[in-house]
């Protein structure tokens, strides 16, 4: 026995709920005023001193 499946609809309802959760997402990061499309854990300061927090990251390590 065959079942058949009216496969638009499907495929057009899972994209139409892919793009909600989407532009929700989206929407969220914009509200927080945080920028989207920057990694986890990346922060601003770092963009405008990377040699700043370069030097940092080098010398953590080592005993004062």
């Amino acid at each position: 026995m065959v079942i058949l499946v009216p496969w638009k609809p499907v495929v057009f309802a899972w994209l139409l709920l892919s793009a909600m959760f989407w532009f929700w997402g989206l929407a969220s990061f914009l509200v927080e005023g945080r920028n989207p499309f920057l990694p986890r854990g990346f922060h601003m300061e770092q963009a405008h001193h990377p040699s700043h927090s370069l030097h940092h990251r080098r010398y953590a390590h080592k005993p004062a």
